[in-house]
């Protein structure tokens, strides 16, 4: 390591080494610090995906960073500008992984809970939002949803962006934004009085 840092320098060696977390649907938990490298499906990263379950997803660096499909991530190296050239960020560092057992509907309505909850209320777009995010993907998710709350979902989360005092209120809107753009299928699944194609499962996806 040493012998790496010297032949290098120190901006270098700053770049690369980063405290990683991954903790949800891995063979074994990490918290270490450690050269980022690749995910996706790498059973040399805290023993691969569990149970034999098949990858959905990867939340990259924290639960206000976008989601990114497996394919986004095949080839793709867990540094701040691969990351963020394939449209999410590195973020805490805190890896989320998601398998093909969770719904990402209800993924959301945890992600945006959080938000909502930890919203100190000074602006009316976080306040707001997330409030009427949260509601909105609770009846969703209850199957009480409508065509058309998939584009106000991600409508209202759009016009959150950069329009709040802190950055709360965009860290509550990138995810939601990208869960919509990319799992609008898994959204539509839940209309019209269906239940949750998930709920046979006993585990949920926690944030």
């Amino acid at each position: 390591m040493a012998d790496t840092i010297r032949q290098l320098d120190g901006e270098w060696f700053l770049r690369r080494l980063r405290l990683i977390v991954i903790k949800r649907f891995f063979a074994r938990s990490i918290i270490g610090r450690r050269f980022v490298g690749r995910l996706g499906n790498d059973k040399s990263v805290a023993g691969g995906i569990r149970g034999g379950r098949k990858l959905k997803a990867v939340v990259p660096g924290g639960s206000s960073t976008p989601v990114l499909l497996p394919e986004e991530i095949e080839n793709l190296g867990m540094d701040f500008d691969q990351v963020g050239k394939a449209g999410s960020m590195l973020g805490s560092g805190a890896v989320v992984v998601i398998d093909d057992q969770t719904c990402i509907v209800e993924f959301a309505l945890r992600t945006i809970s959080f938000y909502a909850h930890e919203s100190c209320g000074w602006c009316i777009p976080c306040r707001e939002g997330t409030d009427w995010l949260q509601k909105s993907l609770t009846r969703f998710h209850a199957g009480f949803g409508t065509m058309k709350d998939i584009d106000n979902i991600q409508y209202l989360a759009e016009n959150m962006l950069g329009r709040t005092f802190c950055p709360l209120g965009d860290a509550a809107a990138m995810p939601t934004i990208a869960f919509v753009k990319k799992f609008r299928k898994e959204f539509e699944d839940h209309l019209n009085g269906k239940p949750c194609p998930f709920a046979k499962h006993l585990e949920v996806a926690l944030v």
